[in-house]
């Protein structure tokens, strides 16, 4: 009896309380959250202008996450994802994450990176490249992976644990290490 007091109240008030909180302040924003999201605790969602996230149905978010856009930046989640504790996501230009993905936990997935042109400008001041990152729909990414600006995980790909994805993959294929351009 007292096992499933505890369980109601950790998992499923707060769950619920948590699922509000988000929603609430996501449609302030002009952005929206779907029915059924799970949002653990510790999650951390950014959004620097109106509707730049958009999450979908039954999506759940595990401890930790980030999900942060710059001014530019924009998101969108599909339905049924799974987004793995400790990962960041984060755009300046576009995520697209489809149906049915599996992200992993400690994963980063981010749509652009500095330039290093001039040696006497500080890095920070020097301008940086963004291009869009899309997910297709029953895409595995495992534990630790780096997804970088400009790919595209075709449908059905999965990501091994520890890659550096900076290349498209094609659909129904397993990287498992590094791959480069």
């Amino acid at each position: 009896m007292i096992g499933a007091m505890i369980k109601f109240l950790y998992f499923d008030l707060f769950m619920m309380l948590r699922y509000l909180f988000w929603k609430v302040l996501l449609l302030s924003s002009g952005s929206r959250i779907g029915k059924r999201a799970k949002i653990y605790e510790g999650v951390r969602i950014v959004c620097n202008h109106p509707q730049s996230i958009n999450i979908g149905d039954g999506v759940r978010i595990l401890r930790n996450a980030t999900i942060a856009t710059s001014r530019s930046g924009n998101i969108s989640i599909g339905n049924n994802v799974h987004i793995g504790e400790g990962t960041i996501i984060y755009s300046d230009k576009e995520i697209k994450i489809k149906d049915n993905v599996i992200i992993g936990p400690q994963n980063i997935i981010v749509d652009f990176d500095h330039v290093y042109a001039a040696q006497e400008i500080p890095i920070i001041k020097q301008d940086h490249n963004a291009r869009e990152i899309i997910i297709e729909e029953d895409v595995w990414i495992s534990a630790h992976c780096s997804i970088i600006r400009g790919v595209r995980l075709g449908k059905g790909s999965v990501v091994g644990a520890g890659s550096v994805v900076n290349k498209d993959v094609a659909g129904h294929s397993f990287v498992k290490e590094q791959i480069g351009r």
